[in-house]
């Protein structure tokens, strides 16, 4: 029995409530109609990744065994990193199955990147569907865990930070130092620019922490720093 017959709902109005659900409320203008136990699904969206999602929520209808899919693709403009990371935000805040303070994002040249924690498999891939919708997205990497939000231990937390710093700033983190006291992360040392300094406080924020104390200070490439910068690598744990 198809799910038109069974909830006397016509197949749009199910398909627009799990767009929603699916964080694609914006792409109103997709059309389905269900002819049997084929789906016909046309319409525009603005992106591949919002195709391919259309399809499977299409796919998932009960009752609905095939789907045509001749969505058109209509792109719309590229938005700045900042942008792109508001709008995920507070598309994640929307999402009742999404528990986005355990979440942590950052947008680099419009690519998503995901850490955190979530409580299913399912809710994991809804955080990356809502990216994947995100307009001006081009690609998405989800380092999810799945799993309770407990804190690490200081130390394993001060690691993580101090890594995640090194992985994305390279040889410009060689003078960073963190430290943690319970929730609370101090960054000290010296860094090439304002940018740096803002890019490794930014990836100091995660789920698992409460403010950010940034100390670092930026000195112009072959400057000389007053005081005494930490040691490299130094992760110090209160």
């Amino acid at each position: 029995m198809s799910e038109r017959t069974k909830s006397n709902r016509r197949p749009r109005d199910v398909l627009l409530e799990r767009l929603a659900w699916g964080g694609l409320a914006a792409e109103r203008e997709v059309t389905v109609d269900v002819r049997g136990d084929i789906a016909h699904v046309g319409g525009s969206v603005t992106s591949v990744e919002r195709k391919r999602l259309v399809h499977r929520i299409v796919s998932e209808m009960e009752g609905v065994r095939h789907v045509v899919n001749t969505l058109r693709v209509a792109p719309v403009a590229i938005l700045d990193d900042d942008s792109v990371r508001e709008y995920l935000l507070a598309a994640l805040a929307g999402n009742p199955a999404i528990d986005e303070t355990t979440i942590y994002v950052e947008v680099v040249s419009c690519v998503v990147q995901l850490r955190g924690v979530a409580a299913t498999e399912s809710a994991r891939c809804r955080v990356e569907d809502e990216s994947w919708a995100a307009p001006g997205v081009r690609r998405v990497i989800n380092a999810i865990q799945v799993g309770s939000a407990v804190p690490p231990g200081g130390a394993a937390l001060a690691s993580e930070i101090a890594q995640a710093i090194q992985d994305r700033l390279g040889s410009k983190a060689a003078r960073i130092g963190v430290e943690v006291r319970a929730d609370i992360v101090q960054l000290t040392g010296f860094v090439p620019n304002e940018q740096v300094r803002a890019a490794a406080e930014r990836l100091a924020w995660t789920p698992l922490v409460a403010d950010v104390n940034n100390e670092l200070i930026a000195v112009a490439d072959g400057g000389v720093p007053t005081g005494r910068a930490p040691a490299e690598g130094n992760v110090n744990v209160v």
